[in-house]
């Protein structure tokens, strides 16, 4: 059962209220906080006692009155996510007399939010507040915190200490959650006895959720007959909100005392109850019991459908191997031990202290990887061109994980709310939710040519959509469901496509080519019925024989009534007269952003200015293009990091040659405005002009360059 939680109310205000205005407020507070409580999901602000409590806030100054309110109703409607926010700035402007209370309320956010070292920590924080003045609710709440974590020894002591502070108005709530805290330690008899104690309690009102955890504890001791009595009392109880989960542990007692025409009314009943959530596995339950009343064949397709269902609750194996076991006895096969085991209820086994047991109360209420990720803050960012590559080629394969050193990578571009990928080579998956961003924010992923320092993450990132994707579409475990995330598409050179291949899935759509011979042909993607604000496109580049299509690219910005932003790609390719032609078609300013890449110099280029690379822009490629193309910034990447770092000379030489300052470096954690060409300072993120921008050197060899704004410059 739920553990219950109690909620002190806090404001911030102008000043220290007077004892009389504290008062009084707190009053209307309190009476606000028990209105949601009894609503619960149902909480709005627009309830009359929220509204008396946010109108005196407003008449006597409480400034952060209304914006408190608030948060306590987005937290019973499970949108602690926004609540967070409204408290942000509380502790800094709430008086001492509520400052406790701050912390206190920050905590209970921060739980319903799942994260609960931070949580313990607010709790902890009000505590040792001076004058704050409920203190029996901190230590409960703080008890919460501890047993989701799993350390119920400190959950115990807190909610000991709760029971032990004199005004704590709530002990029923304490003694309930004490009993679930030895029953997580399998002391069965302590949780029994604090669960009675519970139920003694004058003015408890949840008992019904307590009778249901006395039955499981009764069940846990073999003794069915009280687990029984200690059921059926949950269901009579009035108010009694998780019905269904009383009626399948009822079941699950009538099958432990092999009456398996009684849990089978018990399991249907369980499905009938409207809200139940748990219904996979009552499904598996029932399945169980018409087998052992040789209704095989309802028991097999009653299976099926579990099988067959989108709940992800991890109940499917246990599914699968009862299947087994109907299966094995419509043959007349007697089944294994082995399998009879591995079909047996987790609720209803013998051993409680098994492995297995174990291992399914470390996986109870548990989120897999995928819904925790799904739960994350997108980055923030738009309107920026991100550098999320350090290194080129193979050579960031030598040297291991060293914290940023020799890392791989991309780019990422954020255009008016949609992401656009080029060329994620190795390590860019890692260097994606390195900076903050989040899959969601993918929307297309563009590749200029196959080599792996190019491409070679292009299937984890597929993964990754196609993972999150599927989980967008599955109902969450009270039946709601998320937003369905729309498709993600990929564009691809000839070279590359031919290994992903061109099928249509339901996260992405039919790959594109970037076709060589028709390089005149432009991109413009619709991925959910909806334009990507931008053109893309394509030419052909010369980057060797291996990979005969590789291409460069423009990418067209699209902004309401002004002007295209445009950048202009090289990606890998030698310097060629017709990729001046390219970069400037349609237009005499040529391109907005430029990005080279480089690769090592030759050192015949230091002395020759008209020697040239064979597969690489080089040095004086790189001088070749910016002087004909004139960007209004040019960005340097794909260093090579095969002989020596030669970044920051590489920039003052081009800056000296082409006798422009508009140059920059490239490298993990740069982040370019669009179109204010401004940088993020990589020390207080805060944007920067280009022109204004220091480069500092790295700490260590191939190390990460500093981006530096004045004021982070000494």
């Amino acid at each position: 059962m739920p553990r219950k939680r109690s909620l002190k109310k806090v404001t911030k205000v102008l000043g220290e209220p007077t004892p009389e205005i504290l008062a009084e407020f707190l009053k209307r507070y309190h009476a606000a906080y028990e209105e949601h409580y009894r609503a619960q999901h149902l909480a709005t602000a627009e309830s009359p006692a929220h509204q008396a409590a946010v109108e005196f806030a407003q008449n006597h100054r409480i400034t952060g009155g209304a914006e408190l309110l608030q948060a306590i109703v987005l937290s019973w409607q499970g949108q602690a996510g926004m609540a967070l926010p409204l408290l942000e700035n509380i502790l800094t402007s709430i008086p001492p007399s509520l400052r406790g209370q701050a912390h206190h309320v920050r905590g209970f956010v921060l739980d319903d939010l799942k994260r609960y070292d931070e949580a313990i920590t607010e709790y902890l924080n009000a505590l040792r507040t001076p004058g704050y003045d409920t203190p029996g609710k901190a230590w409960n709440n703080l008890g919460i915190a501890y047993a989701v974590s799993r350390d119920y020894d400190r959950a115990i002591e807190s909610y000991r200490t709760a029971l032990d502070t004199p005004g704590y108005d709530t002990p029923g709530d304490a003694w309930n959650n004490l009993g679930l805290a030895y029953a997580a330690k399998q002391d069965y008899d302590r949780a029994i006895k604090c669960y009675r104690t519970a139920l003694d309690t004058p003015g408890y009102d949840t008992p019904g959720n307590t009778w249901n955890s006395l039955g499981l504890a009764y069940a846990a001791k073999q003794d069915y007959e009280r687990a029984i009595e200690c059921y059926r009392t949950a269901l009579d109880t009035p108010g009694y909100d998780t019905r269904g989960k009383a009626w399948n542990n009822l079941g699950l007692a009538y099958a432990a005392k092999q009456d398996y025409e009684r849990a089978i009314e018990c399991y249907r009943a369980a499905l009938d109850t409207r809200g139940y959530n748990t219904p996979l596995l009552t499904k598996v339950n029932l399945s169980t019991a018409l087998r052992k009343r040789s209704r095989l064949n309802e028991a097999l397709m009653l299976i099926d459908q579990v099988l067959e269902s989108p709940d992800t609750e991890d109940q499917l194996d246990r599914a699968r191997y009862v299947k087994q076991l109907i299966e094995a006895d419509l043959a007349d096969i007697p089944p294994t031990a082995a399998q009879i085991a591995l079909a047996q209820s987790p609720s209803s086994a013998a051993d409680k202290d098994s492995p297995e047991e174990r291992m399914r109360e470390k996986l109870q209420g548990l989120e897999d990887k995928y819904t925790e990720y799904l739960q994350r803050e997108n980055s923030g960012r738009n309107d920026t061109f991100s550098v999320l590559r350090g290194w080129s080629s193979a050579v960031t394969l030598l040297d291991g994980g060293k914290e940023g050193h020799w890392h791989g990578g991309g780019y990422f571009l954020k255009w008016q709310g949609r992401g656009i990928v080029i060329d994620p080579g190795f390590d860019f998956v890692d260097n994606f939710h390195d900076e903050g961003f989040h899959a969601r924010e993918l929307d297309a992923v563009l590749v200029s040519h196959n080599h792996a320092d190019h491409n070679f993450d292009l299937r984890s990132l597929d993964d990754l959509r196609y993972e999150i994707y599927r989980r967008s579409t599955a109902p969450n475990k009270d039946g709601t469901r998320r937003p369905t995330l729309p498709k993600s598409f990929v564009v691809l050179d000839e070279d590359t496509a031919k290994a992903f291949g061109d099928d249509e899935v339901a996260h992405r759509g039919t790959p594109v080519k970037f076709t060589r011979y028709d390089h005149e042909l432009k991109r413009w993607l619709k991925p959910d019925n909806t334009n990507l604000p931008l053109t893309i496109e394509h030419f052909p580049v010369e980057h060797g024989a291996d990979v005969p299509h590789a291409m460069g690219m423009r990418l067209r910005l699209h902004r309401d009534d002004q002007p295209d932003f445009v950048i202009g790609y090289t990606g890998d390719t030698r310097y060629f007269e017709g990729l001046v032609e390219h970069l400037k078609k349609d237009t005499d300013k040529g391109v907005d952003l430029l990005i080279a890449h480089i690769s090592q110099p030759d050192p015949r280029e230091f002395n020759d200015e008209e020697f040239l690379k064979n597969v690489h822009l080089g040095y004086n490629g790189v001088t070749k293009l910016i002087r004909a193309v004139q960007p209004k910034l040019t960005l340097i990447g794909e260093f090579w990091a095969g002989l020596a770092d030669l970044r920051v000379d590489l920039i003052h030489g081009l800056r000296r040659r082409t006798k422009t300052d508009a140059i920059l470096p490239t490298g993990l954690g740069f982040h370019l405005r669009i179109p204010s060409l401004e940088v993020e300072c990589t020390e207080c993120r805060q944007p920067t002009p280009h022109g204004k921008l220091r480069i500092a050197p790295p700490t260590s060899p191939f190390g990460r360059l500093g981006f530096l704004c004045s004021r982070c410059m000494v």
